[in-house]
């Protein structure tokens, strides 16, 4: 790969000038991913069945190129003329994911405003609106009071409750979305009111009839495909049952 980089240098020095600092970034393993002066990142999709996904986050960066909760979008490139693989040059986000600082919040932190009225002017519509369809904290960058999303490689046009879909099990087992770095801060107990702070601060989108027993359909969906795979875990098995009961109910499980 150090031939592919030194090739997207020396035709990006407009950007990066001559003799950038190159610092390669062990993250992810659909893609390749270089910081440039600690102000650029290059992120090259080295595996080509994950093409279809990193054109659709381009796409995503190119439509919405004027939302500032986003990284900015320097460059891309999909014709693999000179490079044989589909790359983009994006800005290096500052800070850390939310996973870091969480756990570190009291109460009045947790409660800042920015974090969920920011998000209603990213999804506002009124049926299908497109979401970021990842949204859990490793994709939420801190930094000074500030947030950042990250990664839109699975944005698509959903029903707006469907945004909660990852975020709502994110909120019920923190770790299993976590890094292996960010993992020791998911302590339960600091996540049990997310689900409250989106009620008041982004109501459009919790004012769904039925909403937790969609959000239960999308449950059993999550859940099923995975214990398809893997008959012996009998959390999935508790999980599909769980979320089957709340579908069946009467009176909505919160």
């Amino acid at each position: 790969m150090e031939k592919i980089i030194n090739t997207i240098l020396k035709q990006n020095t407009t950007l990066f000038g001559i003799n950038p600092k190159v610092e390669k970034i062990n993250v992810g393993f659909t893609n390749t991913i270089y910081s440039i002066d600690d102000y650029f990142m290059v992120k090259i999709c080295t595996n080509s069945n994950n093409e279809n996904a990193f054109q659709k986050e381009i796409e995503f960066y190119k439509t919405n190129k004027t939302n500032n909760l986003i990284p900015k979008m320097y460059y891309s490139s999909t014709d693999k003329k000179d490079i044989p693989y589909f790359y983009e040059i994006i800005e290096k986000i500052d800070g850390v994911s939310l996973y870091n600082v969480w756990h570190t919040f009291n109460e009045e932190q947790r409660l800042l405003d920015y974090t969920y009225t920011k998000f209603g002017n990213y999804l506002k519509s009124n049926d299908f609106v497109l979401i970021h369809n990842d949204l859990h904290f490793d994709n939420i960058f801190f930094n000074d009071g500030k947030i950042k999303l990250i990664d839109f490689e699975r944005s698509m046009y959903a029903p707006r409750d469907f945004e909660l879909d990852i975020l709502y099990r994110m909120i019920r087992k923190p770790w299993k979305f976590a890094s292996e770095e960010t993992e020791p801060y998911t302590n339960l107990s600091d996540y049990s009111k997310i689900m409250s702070y989106i009620e008041k601060y982004y109501p459009e989108l919790v004012n769904i009839p039925n909403l937790y027993k969609r959000l239960a359909i999308y449950d059993i969906v999550y859940f099923l495909k995975h214990l398809i795979q893997h008959l012996d875990i009998e959390e999935l098995k508790n999980d599909v049952l769980f979320a089957t009961k709340k579908v069946a109910l009467k009176d909505e499980i919160n």
